[in-house]
């Protein structure tokens, strides 16, 4: 019974660690990728937002990765965003153009603007390197 009890203890502390909320940037850019700035507040501090990181899967093994977010925070993100702008993750590690899902009562949606396509034998399509 102690062990049992032991293991769920182990299970659940796992589990709820992987679920813990990850930080990002977040710059706005023009929906065709053209151009692009990080958004920076009042205070002159890059912006970051919490959430959790995703890979949303297509076919034939390719993949774009997504930041998930609830709907009140992209908007408000977004509204931070010059006119015609949309509000976009920034991944650190990487200068792949990504994009945030958007959580709401009724599901999830993805956000508007560039998106990197990985996986088969590269990146594609949407690729534009971020520098």
């Amino acid at each position: 019974m102690k062990l049992t009890l032991l293991l769920v203890a182990l299970f659940t502390f796992f589990t709820v660690s992987k679920v813990q909320a990850e930080t990002t940037y977040v710059y706005c850019a023009a929906p065709d990728g053209s151009h692009w700035n990080w958004l920076i507040d009042s205070s002159d501090n890059y912006v970051t937002v919490e959430g959790s990181w995703g890979r949303e899967r297509l076919s034939n093994r390719k993949y774009f990765n997504y930041f998930s977010i609830s709907e009140a925070k992209y908007e408000s993100l977004n509204a931070q965003c010059p006119s015609g702008e949309v509000a976009q993750p920034g991944d650190r590690s990487s200068s792949y153009w990504e994009v945030f899902k958007i959580q709401n009562a009724n599901g999830s949606r993805i956000s508007n603007g560039q998106k990197t396509i990985l996986g088969g034998n590269s990146a594609e399509n949407n690729f534009q390197l971020r520098v």
